[in-house]
């Protein structure tokens, strides 16, 4: 019976520990930060905050910061949008609330707040099929020589975007010169397969390289 107590004990101890731990490296989502205003000044500063439900002792919130609809929790929506107006006149102050909800699978909904008809589009920004770019990196080029396989330092100029992950470059590296065709993993590391030439006999090569561009 007392190795069975000491058992629950140890177990009790344990999750209370992470608990805690998980409470205190939890990231303080409360704080508010406010992002720069565009050059252009008919756009306003936007304040970012993000919500966490309560689920541990100390942490998140048990209530959500915007009004969700009916039969809806915050585990169905990846953010929201609060639109705040204020209008001051010599009748008084006059407050206007608008929330603009995003789900998962990125469907907007955009709460009606009067009988005005009100139209919604959403705009998506896509990449050119084609955009001439400049765009220098460094990183590490992988080829075989000789039945060996040999990793050299490269230096590469991204001057092609095709539908803006896809890439062209030109490249030198310690073992040749050569053009490489890649995909853009973000805006700053590239993965490509590269056609290379020896600088002794101009002999082509096959090659693969992961680089960072600055």
């Amino acid at each position: 019976m007392r190795d069975v107590i000491k058992y629950i004990a140890f177990i009790v101890i344990v999750a209370a520990s992470l608990i805690v731990a998980m409470s205190i490296c939890a990231p303080d989502y409360r704080n508010d930060v406010t992002l720069d205003v565009p050059s252009d000044t008919n756009y306003v500063p936007v304040i970012k905050r993000a919500y966490r439900p309560q689920s541990l002792p100390f942490t998140g919130s048990p209530v959500a910061p915007v009004r969700l609809p009916r039969g809806t929790s915050s585990s169905d929506f990846k953010k929201a949008v609060q639109i705040i107006k204020t209008k001051h006149t010599t009748a008084g102050v006059f407050i206007d609330t608008t929330i603009v909800l995003i789900d998962k699978t990125d469907k907007i909904f955009v709460q009606r707040t009067d009988s005005t008809e009100t139209v919604v589009t959403d705009i998506t920004f896509l990449s050119p099929i084609l955009n001439f770019v400049f765009s220098p990196g460094a990183g590490l080029s992988l080829s075989k020589h000789d039945d060996a396989i040999v990793a050299s330092p490269v230096v590469v100029v991204r001057f092609v975007e095709i539908y803006g992950n896809y890439t062209i470059d030109a490249r030198v590296a310690t073992s040749g010169l050569g053009f490489g065709v890649g995909y853009k993993i973000d805006n700053r590391f590239q993965i490509a397969l590269a056609l290379n030439y020896r600088y002794e006999d101009l002999s082509s090569f096959i090659g693969a390289s992961l680089t960072y561009h600055f």
